[in-house]
Parts: structure tokens; sequence; C-alpha cells
């Protein structure tokens, strides 16, 4: 709630509407018990300063074209969306196949469920300590190199293989990159366009959550596992690639607009 706060201030206050922004300010202070007079917060000038433009009509239309003027911001979007639909293509994929891929499917569930506690708490530390970029860069390395390890055939025993065990870690590492990505996508979009890019994200995750079932369930009868595995594979090195072109956003402050999303890359390396 805290966070849904904070993000309609800043709309309000980016499309002019200072009253509510005030309003949204306020009820912050209110549910951290603090009394703060919002008369002498002149947000206008902030937002000035920051290079935020407050005369700006906020409406789909406005956000389209500002999609076409500002191409960082459009290229942005596409890496994230790539994600997204990887992340949910094997997280789903592998979540509704275990009865494919492991000796024991209650087993298999059990496992499957303490790995994905585990990650997402593991997240918590690492986008702390190494950032944002870094956490995600990571995880989706290392999803990867599951997922070309589960293509080998290696008994070991007890109708356990190589695989079984790789998939089910490769799925600790998959909850984790899921864990990320939600807090990354808040922090890289701007305030103007959040909404459109968490719409456009979370579209592209559903899709890949209707096609990794039949990816582990279909595929894996149809052809060698080594073609759904390999095109994971494929996909997690697309993201890691474009990983680097996207900038670290812990401990930097969240833009606005496109022209800030713009301005913020001047300063960025694409060194991991």
């Amino acid at each position: 709630a805290v966070v849904s706060t904070q993000s309609r201030s800043r709309y309000y206050a980016i499309t002019g509407k200072m009253e509510q922004a005030r309003a949204s300010i306020q009820k912050i202070a209110s549910m951290n018990g603090i009394n703060i007079n919002l008369e002498s917060i002149i947000i206008a000038k902030d937002i000035e300063k920051s290079g935020s433009d407050h005369h700006r009509i906020q409406s789909i239309e406005q956000q389209l074209k500002e999609f076409i003027a500002y191409p960082v911001l459009t290229f942005e979007t596409l890496i994230m969306m790539l994600t997204w639909f990887l992340t949910a293509l094997s997280y789903y994929g592998f979540n509704f196949g275990w009865s494919k891929l492991v000796p024991d499917v209650h087993l298999g569930y059990i496992i499957a469920g303490f790995s994905e506690f585990v990650g997402t708490m593991v997240v918590v530390g690492t986008v702390a300590k190494i950032g944002r970029r870094r956490s995600l860069i990571t995880f989706l390395a290392l999803s990867v190199v599951s997922f070309l390890v589960s293509i080998l055939d290696v008994n070991l025993g007890r109708g356990w293989n190589l695989e079984s065990v790789s998939s089910l870690i490769g799925l600790f590492f998959v909850s984790a990159v899921f864990s990320c990505i939600y807090l990354y996508t808040s922090e890289l979009a701007p305030t103007s366009h959040r909404g459109v890019v968490f719409a456009l994200s979370s579209g592209s995750a559903r899709i890949g959550s209707f096609l990794g079932p039949f990816v582990i369930n279909n595929l894996y009868e149809m052809t060698h596992k080594g073609v759904p595995l390999g095109v994971l594979s494929f996909l997690g090195l697309m993201c890691i690639a474009g990983m680097f072109y996207l900038v670290e956003t812990n401990d930097k402050e969240i833009p606005n607009t496109p022209a800030q999303v713009k301005a913020r890359r001047a300063y960025h390396t694409y060194r991991f």
C-alpha cells in the first residue's frame, strides 16, 4: 500500500495535480505517524528542478507518442517484456511438468516449493548487495547453465537423473528472477509510463505462462528434450545480453518522464 501511494503521489505531481499529490503525501505521513506541513512544500518547483514536465497531458496517445520519440524507453521495455516472457515460460513450464521430469511428482513439488521460497529470500539480500541488474544477470546465467546441464543423460539411481536434479535447481534461479523483475521493472520504468510498461511486461508473462506447460509436457514427447531446453537457454542468453544495455537502479532516483530515462544513460557503462 505504501509503494502504491508513493507511486501515485509522483504520478500526480508530474501531471500537475498538486492537491492530489499533497493528499497522497499526507497519507504516507499519517501512516508513519509523522506530522508534516504540506503547505510549506512547493512540489511544482521540485518537479521543475528534476526535469519533469508537470504541464504534460497524461493520456494513452501521449504515452504511445513518447515510445516513438524516445527509442531508449521502447528498447528497455522490449528487454523487460522478453525477460518476463522467458521467466513465466520456464517457471510455469517446470511447475506443470514435474510428472515428466521427476520420478516422484509429490516429492518434486515439495522440493520445488522449498526452492521457490529460498530463491525469493535470497533475492532480498542480493538486490541490495550487488544491485538489481547484476542480480538478474547472475540468476539468468545460472538458470541457463541449469537448462543446458538438464540436456545431459546421466542416471543418478532410484529413478532420478541429472535432468531431474538440474531442473529443480533451475527452478530456484527462475524463482529468484521472477521476484527480482517485479522490483527492477518498477524502478526502471518512468512514473509516467510505469502502468503501461507493467501491462506490457505482464501480458508477455501471461503468453509465456500459457506456452510453458506445452513446452515441457508436449515438446518433450514430440522431440528430443534438448530442443525445448535449448530454446529456453537461447532466450536466456538473449535476456542476459539485453540486461547489459539496461541501467542499474539501486540507490538511484526513479525517473518521472521518458526524458529522464534518456538522460540517465549519460553515465551508463555496459560492464557487469
